[in-house]
């Protein structure tokens, strides 16, 4: 219910488009999406955490399904810390260095199938450029330019720069 009332409030994006071959290749026992930040979350726990490829691959799947599911990095943290041991705060930086790409690059439900990654790059798409003009000062009356030696759109009778401009 709460991912259908979430996917209702971004009614400006579509579904995402998945091919027939992803939705056979979801349809299949045991399917679980290996999404970009996978292998490296995966490596970090086998190598820093020495878990058991098996148990890594296993930690790494619950990850995924906690963020299609809609879970913020501090919950996965937490989930995280109830099965590994933390050495220091560096390692905890270093595995949620490894656990950010894996969510931004995971295929949420609240999102209508779409990455993190996907949206943005969307939405970056539709942003127009701030203006690369610095310091221009424009009358309002007018929707003019003011220049230096023009004078005041306040009204005083002064040059701009003596007035206003300074």
């Amino acid at each position: 219910m709460v991912i259908l009332e979430e996917q209702a409030s971004r009614e400006n994006i579509d579904y995402y488009p998945f091919t027939k071959k992803q939705l056979l290749e979801a349809g299949e026992t045991n399917y679980v999406e290996r999404p970009k930040g996978y292998a490296q979350l995966l490596s970090l726990f086998t190598q820093e955490f020495q878990l058991l490829k098996q148990e890594g691959i296993e930690l790494v799947e619950d990850c995924i399904m906690n963020v299609k599911l809609g879970g913020q990095p501090s919950q996965i943290l937490q989930f995280l810390q109830t099965r590994l041991t933390f050495e220091s705060l560096e390692a905890v930086q270093r595995l949620m260095d490894a656990v950010v790409p894996l969510m931004n690059n995971t295929r949420e439900w609240y999102l209508k199938g779409y990455t993190s990654e996907e949206l943005f790059a969307q939405e970056k798409k539709t942003l127009s450029p701030l203006p690369n003009k610095k310091g221009e000062v424009i009358s309002l009356q007018t929707r003019e330019k003011v220049g230096r030696n023009d004078p005041c759109p306040c009204g005083s009778g002064k040059k701009f720069k003596k007035c206003c401009g300074n």
